[in-house]
């Protein structure tokens, strides 16, 4: 959870209080869960979902996964 810790670090050094600097971070963490959540809903009406093979349940899970966080997406610096 370092990502967390530096934005909590920076939204303090800002002039935030702890509490506010994590309530702020939360409040965007649910908003982001909230619009992957939507995007997941809809996967099947929209044309990000029109590769899978909604017939074969043991790869739906990993296509979520990849949705969510792609296989080729960078990670950290």
């Amino acid at each position: 959870m370092a990502e967390r810790d530096a934005v909590l670090a920076y939204l303090r050094q800002a002039g935030l209080s702890t509490p506010r600097a994590n309530a702020h971070i939360d409040k965007l963490l649910a908003e982001h869960t909230h619009q992957l959540a939507e995007r997941l809903r809809n996967i099947s009406s929209n044309d990000e979902g029109a590769g899978w093979n909604w017939w074969d349940a043991a790869e739906i899970p990993g296509a979520c996964a990849d949705l969510i966080d792609p296989p080729n997406t960078p990670k950290g610096n």
